[in-house]
Protein backbone atom coordinates (compact mmCIF):
# COMPACT_ATOMS: atom_id res chain seq x y z
CA UNK A 1 0.00 0.00 0.00
CA UNK A 2 2.96 2.33 0.36
CA UNK A 3 2.80 2.88 -3.40
CA UNK A 4 -0.73 4.26 -3.02
CA UNK A 5 -1.05 5.99 0.38
CA UNK A 6 0.62 9.39 0.58
CA UNK A 7 -0.48 10.68 4.03
CA UNK A 8 -3.29 10.76 6.57
CA UNK A 9 -6.01 13.13 5.39
CA UNK A 10 -8.13 13.36 8.52
CA UNK A 11 -9.34 11.50 11.58
CA UNK A 12 -13.12 11.12 11.78
CA UNK A 13 -15.13 11.14 15.02
CA UNK A 14 -18.92 10.66 15.30
CA UNK A 15 -20.54 13.15 17.68
CA UNK A 16 -24.01 14.07 18.90
CA UNK A 17 -23.72 17.84 18.29
CA UNK A 18 -21.37 19.72 15.99
CA UNK A 19 -21.97 22.90 17.95
CA UNK A 20 -21.10 21.36 21.34
CA UNK A 21 -18.08 19.65 19.79
CA UNK A 22 -16.83 22.86 18.18
CA UNK A 23 -17.06 24.72 21.47
CA UNK A 24 -15.04 22.03 23.30
CA UNK A 25 -12.32 21.55 20.67
CA UNK A 26 -11.92 25.33 20.13
CA UNK A 27 -12.25 26.66 23.66
CA UNK A 28 -10.75 23.81 25.69
CA UNK A 29 -8.17 22.33 23.33
CA UNK A 30 -7.35 25.20 20.95
CA UNK A 31 -8.26 23.61 17.59
CA UNK A 32 -9.37 25.90 14.75
CA UNK A 33 -12.73 25.63 13.01
CA UNK A 34 -12.19 24.74 9.35
CA UNK A 35 -15.74 24.83 8.01
CA UNK A 36 -18.74 22.60 7.44
CA UNK A 37 -19.67 20.72 4.30
CA UNK A 38 -22.80 22.09 2.66
CA UNK A 39 -24.97 21.17 -0.29
CA UNK A 40 -25.52 23.39 -3.32
CA UNK A 41 -28.72 24.76 -1.71
CA UNK A 42 -26.80 25.77 1.45
CA UNK A 43 -28.17 22.94 3.61
CA UNK A 44 -25.65 21.23 5.87
CA UNK A 45 -27.56 17.94 5.99
CA UNK A 46 -25.74 15.71 3.53
CA UNK A 47 -27.91 12.99 2.03
CA UNK A 48 -26.35 12.15 -1.33
CA UNK A 49 -26.70 8.54 -2.56
CA UNK A 50 -22.90 8.39 -2.83
CA UNK A 51 -22.65 8.75 0.97
CA UNK A 52 -24.89 5.69 1.34
CA UNK A 53 -22.44 3.80 -0.86
CA UNK A 54 -19.35 5.15 0.96
CA UNK A 55 -20.68 4.36 4.46
CA UNK A 56 -22.73 1.26 3.63
CA UNK A 57 -25.64 2.79 5.57
CA UNK A 58 -28.94 2.92 3.61
CA UNK A 59 -30.62 6.34 3.82
CA UNK A 60 -27.70 7.92 5.68
CA UNK A 61 -27.92 11.64 6.43
CA UNK A 62 -25.29 13.53 8.38
CA UNK A 63 -23.60 16.86 8.99
CA UNK A 64 -19.82 17.23 8.72
CA UNK A 65 -17.54 19.80 10.37
CA UNK A 66 -13.77 20.05 10.06
CA UNK A 67 -11.30 21.35 12.61
CA UNK A 68 -7.54 21.55 12.45
CA UNK A 69 -4.63 22.04 14.77
CA UNK A 70 -1.39 20.55 16.04
CA UNK A 71 -0.71 18.91 12.68
CA UNK A 72 -3.97 16.94 12.48
CA UNK A 73 -7.26 17.44 10.65
CA UNK A 74 -10.33 16.27 12.52
CA UNK A 75 -13.63 15.49 10.76
CA UNK A 76 -16.67 15.41 13.03
CA UNK A 77 -19.81 13.67 11.79
CA UNK A 78 -23.23 14.23 13.34
CA UNK A 79 -25.64 11.59 12.03
CA UNK A 80 -29.19 12.79 11.38
CA UNK A 81 -30.25 9.35 10.07
CA UNK A 82 -30.05 6.74 11.34
CA UNK A 83 -30.64 7.93 14.87
CA UNK A 84 -27.47 7.97 16.95
CA UNK A 85 -26.73 5.18 19.36
CA UNK A 86 -24.84 6.26 22.45
CA UNK A 87 -22.50 3.67 23.97
CA UNK A 88 -20.32 3.80 27.06
CA UNK A 89 -16.93 3.70 25.35
CA UNK A 90 -14.17 2.21 27.46
CA UNK A 91 -10.49 2.08 26.49
CA UNK A 92 -10.41 -1.73 26.67
CA UNK A 93 -13.22 -2.28 24.11
CA UNK A 94 -11.89 -3.44 20.72
CA UNK A 95 -12.44 -0.79 18.07
CA UNK A 96 -12.21 2.06 20.58
CA UNK A 97 -9.60 4.65 19.75
CA UNK A 98 -8.10 7.72 21.31
CA UNK A 99 -6.26 10.80 20.15
CA UNK A 100 -3.05 11.71 21.99
CA UNK A 101 -1.93 15.33 22.22
CA UNK A 102 1.63 16.05 23.36
CA UNK A 103 1.91 18.60 26.17
CA UNK A 104 4.89 20.43 27.65
CA UNK A 105 3.61 20.60 31.22
CA UNK A 106 1.18 17.78 31.99
CA UNK A 107 0.35 18.97 35.52
CA UNK A 108 -0.70 22.43 34.31
CA UNK A 109 -2.57 20.92 31.33
CA UNK A 110 -4.60 18.62 33.60
CA UNK A 111 -5.23 21.39 36.13
CA UNK A 112 -6.69 23.51 33.33
CA UNK A 113 -8.87 20.62 32.14
CA UNK A 114 -10.23 20.07 35.66
CA UNK A 115 -10.84 23.83 36.08
CA UNK A 116 -12.93 23.74 32.90
CA UNK A 117 -14.97 20.81 34.21
CA UNK A 118 -13.55 18.21 31.85
CA UNK A 119 -13.83 14.59 33.00
CA UNK A 120 -10.31 13.20 33.49
CA UNK A 121 -9.33 9.63 34.39
CA UNK A 122 -7.11 10.68 37.30
CA UNK A 123 -6.58 13.83 39.35
CA UNK A 124 -3.01 14.15 38.15
CA UNK A 125 -0.73 13.51 35.21
CA UNK A 126 0.48 9.97 35.84
CA UNK A 127 4.15 9.10 35.42
CA UNK A 128 4.70 5.59 34.08
CA UNK A 129 7.08 3.95 36.53
CA UNK A 130 8.60 1.09 34.51
CA UNK A 131 9.02 -0.52 31.11
CA UNK A 132 9.63 1.13 27.77
CA UNK A 133 7.31 4.02 28.73
CA UNK A 134 9.14 4.72 32.00
CA UNK A 135 9.20 8.47 32.60
CA UNK A 136 6.28 9.24 30.25
CA UNK A 137 3.47 11.32 31.76
CA UNK A 138 -0.02 10.56 30.53
CA UNK A 139 -3.70 10.73 31.38
CA UNK A 140 -6.97 10.16 29.53
CA UNK A 141 -9.87 12.57 29.43
CA UNK A 142 -13.15 12.76 27.53
CA UNK A 143 -14.76 15.12 25.07
CA UNK A 144 -18.49 15.93 25.52
CA UNK A 145 -19.52 12.68 23.78
CA UNK A 146 -17.11 10.49 25.71
CA UNK A 147 -14.45 10.19 22.99
CA UNK A 148 -11.14 9.44 24.68
CA UNK A 149 -8.34 11.97 24.40
CA UNK A 150 -4.93 11.81 26.03
CA UNK A 151 -2.41 14.37 27.12
CA UNK A 152 1.06 12.84 27.01
CA UNK A 153 4.51 14.16 27.80
CA UNK A 154 7.28 11.94 26.42
CA UNK A 155 10.16 10.99 28.68
CA UNK A 156 12.96 13.51 29.03
CA UNK A 157 15.88 12.88 26.70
Amino acid sequence: MKDYISHVGHYGITVSSLEKTREFYENVLGFEYDGKLVKEDGSDILDYPSYEEVTGVPGVKFRIMNMKGYGVNLEFLQYVYPEEIKIDVQPYICGTSHLALVVKDPDKAYAELRAKGVKVSSNRAVCIEAGTHKGVYANYFRDPDGFILEFVKPMEE
